[in-house]
């Protein structure tokens, strides 16, 4: 518990380490749902975005479901 002022600063695990972490799992599927829109993985033909489809993840789609 403490005081929190909003000037902290969050850290958000790479796209590149949670690919490293997900490739050890088994029977799982992985879906980015919260990237800045500055993020150039949102854009479909670059390299960033490749390296997520190559792995065999994704970037969710606006409107898309999930059943758990």
């Amino acid at each position: 518990v403490g005081k929190r002022d909003g000037r902290e600063q969050l850290f958000h695990t790479t796209i590149r380490d949670t690919l490293q972490f997900w490739q050890g799992l088994e029977d799982t599927r992985l879906v980015f749902t919260h990237l800045n829109h500055t993020n150039p993985a949102l854009a479909p033909d670059s390299p960033e975005r490749a390296q997520i489809d190559a792995a065999g993840a994704s970037i969710a789609q606006i409107g898309q479901i999930f059943e758990l």
